[in-house]
């Protein structure tokens, strides 16, 4: 179960396109909040693909995110299809996602709502019903990657955070300042170092696999606070 129909609102944004701005702020990794009315709560994972015409091209979620970094259906995923629309200032994202491969009288097609951050990196205030009557909330956190192909430090210093360790600032030495204005921010959360994820590692095993990482290696993060 994943991300439905969006709303998105961008101030200074021809209300009657679909550009390339647009479809890059919805495409790539998301992590999830998902709580359902039996109560239970759920951390997921998913992938997008918009194209500068509004169209969802591919979409898979999963409970866990991919090991081999490429996203590929499985039968314990979901295919997620869609497109952008324009609804007088704001944008909508028209999303289904359908669970594969289980038998037909547990097939489940659900629909998704929600409000997208000016900045493209949050969902909130998300609502979702399915074709079981079933129904919850969901909120959503964009995974931010940026990748480092030159050996040495990567010119980031982290301090604790709960449960990931967080950006503390940039030392202006390594690649990270050349993403300082590309989103590698103070405060982000790290949540993978190439394929290797953090979650369940404590700060000092982050740091280890960090000091330990070959190049090219994509560091990914969050703003957004779910933990998996």
């Amino acid at each position: 179960v994943l991300v439905g129909p969006v709303a998105i609102e961008h101030g200074q944004v021809d209300a009657g396109a679909i550009d390339d701005t647009i479809a890059d702020k919805l495409s790539g990794e998301w992590i999830s909040t998902i709580s359902g009315s039996q109560g239970a709560e759920i951390k997921q994972w998913f992938e997008i693909h918009v194209d500068s015409g509004g169209k969802i091209g591919a979409g898979v979620a999963a409970s866990q995110p991919p090991q081999s970094g490429v996203w590929e259906p499985d039968d314990t995923d979901s295919f997620l299809t869609g497109k952008v629309e324009v609804d007088g200032g704001a944008f909508k994202l028209v999303m289904k996602q359908e669970t594969l491969d289980i038998p037909a009288n547990q097939h489940h097609i659900s629909d998704w709502i929600a409000d997208f951050s000016a900045d493209g990196t949050e969902l909130t205030n998300g609502t979702w019903t399915n074709n079981k009557g079933t129904s919850g909330t969901f909120t959503a956190t964009k995974v931010l990657s940026f990748e480092f192909t030159q050996p040495g430090t990567f010119g980031i210093r982290f301090s604790k955070g709960k449960p990931y360790a967080k950006v503390k600032e940039l030392t202006g030495e390594g690649q990270a300042i050349n993403y300082a204005d590309t989103g590698l921010v103070p405060g982000l959360k790290l949540v993978a170092v190439g394929n290797d994820y953090m979650s369940g590692k404590t700060f000092e095993g982050a740091i280890g696999v960090l000091k330990t990482s070959p190049r090219p290696v994509t560091l990914r993060f969050i703003k957004g606070a779910p933990a998996l």
